[in-house]
């Protein structure tokens, strides 16, 4: 089943911010207590690409064929 032309974006914005909030906000917070303003700044687009990446492999790997 192939990925739509925007089904692959929003998997990959999800995913990019649910990395956001798990991989910076929970693990500064129970870890390093606390967070700077700076470091959420330059991790947001940096989960976001990696998000977005991600979604663009879902849909090249799931538009291979079998």
């Amino acid at each position: 089943m192939a990925l739509n032309k925007k089904s692959w974006i929003v998997h990959g914005i999800f995913f990019g911010l649910f990395m956001f909030i798990f991989m910076t906000l929970f693990n500064g917070f129970f870890l390093e207590a606390g967070f700077p303003a700076r470091k959420l700044l330059l991790s947001l687009p940096v989960w976001l690409a990696g998000g977005l990446l991600y979604g663009y492999i879902l849909k090249v790997t799931k538009s291979l064929p079998r």
